[in-house]
């Protein structure tokens, strides 16, 4: 739910040129999808590992997520310059689809 609450403020970033809505929108959304889906990830990769893996799980999840906060700005800014807003926006779109596809596969296994 949280993921799809994500994409939407995603996608809701299309429509800034056609209605200042869709920007407030986009914004709720995005934040609300994001600043709770951040602490549900790293609460279910710590309770699924092992109690002797739990330290080396957070590490890992600590890692995963300072490689993507660094490694963003310079991939998204490649492809902002190179292609443009809409195919920025899509790419984002794209990547989170795939999270919510990985855990709906990941849910399903359980």
């Amino acid at each position: 739910m949280l993921l799809s609450c994500l994409i939407t403020g995603i996608v809701c970033l299309l429509g800034t040129s056609f209605h200042p809505a869709f920007h407030i929108a986009a914004a709720v959304l995005t934040g609300a999808g994001y600043g709770l889906v951040y602490p549900v990830i790293q609460t279910w990769a710590i309770n699924h590992s092992s109690p002797e893996n739990r330290h080396a799980a957070l590490t890992w999840f600590v890692v995963a997520y300072f490689v993507g906060t660094f490694g963003f700005p310079v991939i998204g800014g490649w492809i902002l310059v190179g292609a443009g807003k809409e195919w920025f926006i899509l790419t984002l779109a794209a990547i989170a689809s795939l999270e919510l596809a990985a855990a709906r596969v990941g849910s399903m296994k359980r």
